[in-house]
């Protein structure tokens, strides 16, 4: 009886996801309705938040077959978690329907048709340009420790080989940078020096202050690895380079790589740049299917949202915890990081987002107290807690 419920199950999953050779991705096409909260009559957040909701509802709906299937194959231990992960679902495009505002209930509805590809995110340019919109278009920058030959490592006012290549790869498939050559100029020297040494928290402040939500941060070497190739002049240089992403604001770490690349060449400083390119394009490569691969489980499932909470007494704190989980919509779960002098930092899984979640929390009732939001970026809120 199990080998025939198995074999059912099989056959479901193979119809309804296997993609013949003549095609790359499966395209389903979802009519879905989306819903913001309007705060202080500012309609235009809501729409935003609405339509986030309405493409997160369009993914889910387009892989909740296979998500359906995997829970009953589940119930009989068979474990089909790799078969879900290799199906997962992005916007491929959309079209807005209508919108329609409830003042009466305080939200605004938005119906979208949108296209929903099962597949490989990877090399589809407009769908990933269209993640990058989603995430509110992030600026990158990149910082990296180079050193070729004998030549001294540290850091340096100039963009190196490694950096160039790093910025090429990532603005082909429509990632925005700071301006890196403005920003190397004004930096300071020891800051640098920090985040290159492995201070994640000094490259997360550079970021900061010069605009840029994610900062890539490593080094590269290249060295002679042997000369008189074959009786000849040529010599052997090989290169490494090593590197993660950072989020600027709240330092967490998004991606990471390291990769290597040899050259045959007469000189060992212009070999060496060629080495530490052919490493860094495949080291870009990593970190950006990284990096969408996070963003696109953020926009079409779940997110975490750092709230730092100040000037709070434990018995507020609690009560704070129990009204978010209980009365904010799409929280998941709480993580409580730490709570020292009045200050508590807490990690919010949601199915929304950093703004939708601020909007919501400056118009909850909290009896004894209430909240102001005195700071907000992609994935942190910064919030003083005010005494009633």
């Amino acid at each position: 009886m199990k080998k025939l419920l198995y074999y059912s199950v099989f056959c479901l999953l193979s119809s309804v996801f296997w993609v013949s050779p003549s095609y790359s991705q499966q395209i389903t096409t979802i009519t879905v309705e989306g819903i913001g909260a309007v705060v202080k009559g500012d309609l235009a957040i809501a729409k935003d938040n609405a339509l986030n909701d309405a493409l997160r509802k369009a993914v889910e709906q387009a892989v909740g077959t296979l998500v359906q299937a995997q829970t009953l194959v589940d119930k009989y231990q068979l474990i089909s978690d790799e078969i879900y992960t290799k199906s997962q679902g992005y916007i491929k495009k959309y079209t807005i329907i209508s919108e329609r505002p409830d003042l009466n209930q305080g939200i605004l509805k938005v119906t979208i048709q949108a296209n929903v590809s099962i597949g490989d995110i990877r090399n589809d340019l407009n769908a990933i340009g269209l993640l990058i919109e989603r995430k509110g278009k992030p600026r990158m920058m990149v910082i990296i420790d180079e050193k070729i030959g004998g030549a001294e490592s540290g850091y340096s006012a100039n963009l190196s080989e490694s950096e160039t290549v790093i910025i090429q790869k990532f603005t082909e498939k429509g990632f925005n940078f700071v301006d890196e050559a403005t920003v190397k100029k004004n930096m300071k020297r020891n800051m640098a020096l920090q985040a290159i040494g492995g201070d994640d928290n000094a490259a997360a402040s550079i970021g900061l202050e010069y605009g840029a939500e994610v900062v890539i941060i490593g080094s590269a070497v290249a060295k002679l690895a042997g000369k008189g190739i074959a009786g000849t002049e040529m010599k052997s240089i090989h290169a490494s380079i090593t590197a993660r992403a950072i989020r600027a604001d709240t330092g967490e770490i998004i991606s990471s790589a390291s990769e290597k690349g040899a050259i045959a060449h007469l000189d060992e400083t212009a070999g060496g740049a060629l080495a530490i390119k052919k490493a860094g394009e495949k080291l870009a490569s990593s970190l950006i299917d990284q990096i969408i691969a996070k963003w696109s489980g953020e926009v079409g499932g779940q997110t975490t949202v750092q709230l730092t909470v100040s000037g709070i007494d434990f018995v507020s704190l609690n009560k704070f915890k129990t009204i978010i989980q209980s009365q904010v919509r799409g929280v998941l779960k709480l993580n409580q990081r730490s709570f020292t002098a009045g200050v508590a930092v807490i990690d919010v899984e949601t199915k929304t987002n950093a703004q939708s979640m601020a909007e919501e929390l400056a118009m909850k009732n909290f009896e004894t107290f209430k909240v102001e939001i005195i700071g907000l970026s992609s994935n942190k809120i910064d919030i003083k807690v005010i005494p009633l």
